[in-house]
């Protein structure tokens, strides 16, 4: 993930138009904060996500 946005910072376009991957800076949980919600389709159908544990061993996207 770090390295997908390290590219993004180069190329904003690659975070997409309709389908949106999200900023790393705007990058939320889900309702239950199990899951990293990383992009979300256009008609708010459904999020990519990555599971995810606020006291996990590593939490950081930044690399």
């Amino acid at each position: 993930m770090a390295d997908f946005y390290r590219l993004a910072e180069e190329r904003p376009a690659i975070l997409g138009g309709q389908n949106v991957i999200r900023p790393l800076t705007r990058i939320p949980t889900d309702i239950h904060g199990e899951h990293v919600v990383v992009a979300t389709e256009n008609q708010g159908c459904w999020p990519w996500s990555i599971p995810w544990q606020l006291d996990g061993a590593d939490t950081r996207f930044d690399g």
